[in-house]
């Protein structure tokens, strides 16, 4: 059985950051036949880690539709870390997935994650005080700045356990931990 799901966007950890590619060619070359690194079926975006789906829907689309759109490729993402782990869930579960759902100027967070004694795949939200959009300033600065706040997670807790638990390499310190600590966006 396939678990890919395309997402209409994704954040990913790009092997552009020397630390990134560093540890996906060791990771890589670590496996026989070398391994993808996440859900996805196409040649480039299989080499690099997802780690945040967003799922967008026109003004007037259906919520419903893009959570579960949302939820299939969380669990593919999930199922594809377990596997990256020798097909068990280590010791303290694997880090969650966070998503947004998008329909029309509405922007929802959401978490998965997968139980770590069932296996089963919990997806939760959205979140009220952190939805948000893109109809006011007010808003598009709110979601700028929660973007920022999930890039700095990704980076300086996400990456170092991604690097270590999962793909087996000591995790020196990415260009991306070390940009982290100056993200900020205020309003003017």
């Amino acid at each position: 059985m396939s678990t890919a799901k395309e997402a209409d966007l994704a954040l990913a950890f790009s092997p552009d950051d020397s630390a990134v590619a560093r540890a996906l060619r060791s990771a890589s070359a670590s496996r026989p036949g070398g391994t993808t690194f996440s859900q996805m079926m196409d040649a480039y975006t299989s080499t690099v880690p997802l780690v945040c789906g967003i799922e967008v829907k026109e003004a007037g689309g259906d919520n419903n539709e893009a959570l579960l759109q949302l939820g299939i490729w969380t669990a593919a993402g999930l199922e594809k870390l377990k596997g990256l782990c020798g097909g068990e869930v280590p010791t303290g579960g694997l880090y969650p997935f966070m998503g947004w759902t998008v329909v029309g100027h509405e922007w929802k967070l959401h978490l998965s994650w997968m139980e770590e004694e069932s296996g089963r795949i919990l997806i939760v939200g959205p979140f009220s005080p952190l939805t948000t959009g893109t109809s006011t300033y007010f808003d598009i600065f709110k979601l700028l700045k929660l973007a920022c706040r999930l890039r700095r997670w990704l980076a300086e807790r996400y990456w170092p356990w991604l690097s270590f638990e999962v793909l087996g390499v000591d995790g020196q310190q990415s260009t991306l931990e070390q940009q982290a600590s100056s993200i900020s966006i205020s309003p003017p």
